[in-house]
């Protein structure tokens, strides 16, 4: 009796060990794909990652830390560690700027003396949305505006048919600076300001009130009360000058 029992278990035993021996054990693991919204480890751009399912968003872990999500090899969302020469805020180590032209991104956020600059969005037509100190302003396309003592121009803007990779061309600039082009014409305190050569990088002319006048870049020059400053060029037909009444320094 006990022999035939012995045999019954050992048919039982091989046939499941058969049974096991045809299934194909794969856990968890599928296929994954990973997107990061920055395309990797792009410190001065916030970014979202996702990966089997997740989302996983750059961030900051102290004053000057940031973990910044990226897509690894495994297709997997991974952080670094990055250290911000300048700040963290909100998922973006921010870049320090002076007065120019620049592409932005929205969520990208900037530092100008004591102003910090967030690029809130990018509207479908163009319009961009920021937020200066806390101060919140939209600059339409091709407008000129002025939100917390910062000076915007929205010059351009690009794939605004893809929310991701929107951009817009923007000049940066101070209540007292102007980007202007060349042939273009400004009135300050009655006197008229024209463009009259931009000489990269060297310096410009301008022709004030009819007679010309050579200022070397980040050089000034005191015209009719008014101190001007090439304070950069562009390219060979954009300039960026500062005016100031010698009279309001004294």
């Amino acid at each position: 009796m006990e022999n035939k029992n012995l045999i019954i278990s050992a048919v039982l035993i091989v046939a499941v060990l058969g049974f096991v021996s045809n299934i194909k054990i794969t856990g968890y693991v599928t296929d994954t794909t990973c997107t990061d919204s920055d395309e990797g480890k792009n410190s001065e751009k916030f970014g979202i990652c996702e990966s089997g399912g997740f989302e996983y968003k750059d961030s900051c872990l102290g004053n000057n830390l940031l973990a910044e999500r990226y897509c690894d090899s495994k297709k997997n969302c991974a952080a670094a560690s990055i250290h911000c020469s300048t700040k963290c805020v909100e998922g973006v180590c921010i870049k320090e700027i002076n007065v120019g032209v620049y592409t932005v991104h929205a969520k990208d956020i900037y530092s100008i003396l004591d102003s910090l600059i967030k690029v809130n969005e990018i509207t479908e037509t163009g319009s961009l949305v920021l937020d200066v100190n806390g101060v919140i302003g939209t600059v339409e396309l091709e407008e000129t505006k002025l939100v917390d003592n910062v000076k915007f121009k929205n010059l351009k803007a690009s794939n605004l048919d893809d929310a991701s990779s929107s951009e817009v061309s923007l000049s940066i600039l101070f209540p007292t600076y102007y980007l202007l082009a060349l042939n273009e014409s400004i009135t300050i305190d009655q006197n008229i300001i024209i463009v009259k050569q931009i000489n990269p990088p060297r310096d410009i002319v301008l022709n004030i009130n009819d007679d010309d006048y050579e200022i070397k870049t980040r050089m000034s020059k005191t015209i009719n009360s008014l101190i001007i400053t090439n304070v950069d060029i562009i390219n060979d037909n954009e300039v960026i000058i500062n005016t100031n009444n010698e009279n309001y320094l004294k």
